[in-house]
């Protein structure tokens, strides 16, 4: 395992709570990956940039689509994420307030 890249079930999360597709590579560590691809762009003395549209890094990808059915679900739990942490320093402030 190499991170969150690697767990799908993070990344349809993040793709629909943000509304957009996410891309992640299938490679196994993307570390190396990129440090590889920085070097090359020393080396090569050419941006990052064209390198990546050269399908270096891009040829072996999974794009995660956000779920629309449950994107109100999500704008739901942070509503309520919200307000508890505005009642989170409503008590904290007054836990404050009687030790002074």
């Amino acid at each position: 395992m190499w991170g969150l890249a690697d767990n799908p079930l993070y990344l349809h999360v993040l793709a629909t709570v943000t509304k957009i597709p996410v891309s992640a590579p299938r490679a196994g560590n993307m570390m190396c990956t990129g440090a590889a691809l920085l070097a090359q762009c020393a080396a090569e003395e050419r941006p990052l940039s064209v390198i990546l549209e050269s399908g270096v890094a891009g040829s072996n990808v999974s794009v995660y689509n956000p779920i629309s059915e449950l994107v109100g679900y999500y704008e739901q739990k942070y509503k309520v994420y919200s307000c508890m942490v505005t009642e989170q320093i409503k008590y904290r402030e007054m836990m404050h307030e009687g030790l002074q």
